[in-house]
């Protein structure tokens, strides 16, 4: 009686098995073209420069004229579910497409969001809830290089200070992908896979890729990383470049500038105690006139760091000039 029951219900589950498989095999699994060629490995690396593919898949029954299709995909696991599932996109047919023929998708943007191994494409007919085979295991990773940034608490600096024994944190942009690997001086941190870096004590380069996956040895591989470089005031030393004292003729070109040149920050010079608020630049060119005295300048940045340069003597060795003379003379 067991033996009996057994053999029914093994029968019972192959022909569930093969009427699911009949059902699927109405289409065949559908890739993905670009310009209507398909890749032999079913892989999208896609950047802003080309987002668009096409898709196509094999019929192998009649579908009559306005059947509509949808195209489908699953999420990153390659689950496909009312919650993940989204619709790539569809169209309808304006002729009957027999078997052996081809459902073919025009040209469609490819998200920008996706970023993963498993994805999953089928083809839906919803008018007759038909489903494809499924093609399994696509890696889609989307990466706009116009987009990706490094940045400390202030956004598009390309250097982070530090000061008065504090740290900063350092944020990769975009901020959701699966993982990121980080480097200090061209070594990996170990441990260090998320989109922000925090506790940053060290001075150096620091830089964040990108992991896209089995497109690393794509094109997309060689842009997917972004430098920044970490300093300390504590430590750093900062001096006006030309050594004091300076001498100049009225008639020369006066120029004084600071060995940290970074458009970041905020200068103030002074000229014997007194600020300059014309002076707001790394580099100064000092006036025709009146220019002798004892230059320093202090270096802010939005952080709330400050240095200070040692004093430059400028020495005039010609008069001045303090009131200009008619336009006439």
């Amino acid at each position: 009686m067991i033996k009996k029951y057994n053999l029914l219900a093994l029968t019972v589950t192959i022909v569930l098995l093969l009427s699911l498989r009949a059902e699927a095999q109405e289409i065949d699994p559908p890739i993905f073209t670009f310009q209507g060629t398909p890749s032999l490995i079913q892989k999208l690396c896609i950047g802003q420069n080309s987002p668009n593919r096409e898709a196509i898949a094999k019929a192998n029954i009649l579908f009559a004229t306005g059947t509509e299709f949808v195209l489908e995909l699953s999420d990153e696991n390659g689950v496909f579910s009312n919650d993940v599932t989204r619709v790539l996109t569809r169209f309808t047919t304006p002729i009957a497409i027999p078997p052996g023929g081809d459902i073919e998708f025009p040209s469609f943007t490819i998200p920008t969001d996706l970023r993963g191994e498993n994805y999953g494409l089928r083809v839906n007919v919803p008018a007759s809830s038909t489903l494809s085979a499924v093609q399994e295991n696509i890696p889609i990773y989307y990466f706009d290089f116009s987009q990706i940034d490094l940045d400390g608490p202030n956004k598009d600096a390309n250097i982070v200070v530090v000061c008065n024994g504090g740290s900063t944190t350092l944020f990769a942009t975009p901020d959701d992908f699966p993982q990121y690997e980080w480097t200090f001086n061209g070594v990996t941190i170990a441990g260090e896979t998320n989109s922000t870096l925090e506790n940053v004590t060290q001075t150096g380069v620091y830089e964040v890729i990108f992991n896209i996956g089995s497109c690393e040895n794509s094109t997309l591989g060689d842009k997917n990383q972004k430098p920044i470089e970490v300093i300390n005031f504590d430590t750093t030393s900062i001096t006006i470049e030309q050594s004091s004292p300076q001498q100049f003729c009225p008639s020369d070109v006066k120029i004084l500038s600071t060995s940290l040149k970074f458009p970041e920050f905020t200068y103030e010079w002074f000229k014997d105690g007194v600020l300059i608020p014309e002076f707001d630049n790394h580099t100064v060119t000092l006036p025709e006139s009146n220019f002798a005295g004892v230059y320093t300048v202090t270096i802010r940045t939005l952080e709330g760091c400050s240095i200070s340069a040692n004093p430059v003597e400028v020495i005039n060795l010609g008069s001045d000039i303090l009131t200009q003379p008619p336009p006439q003379i």
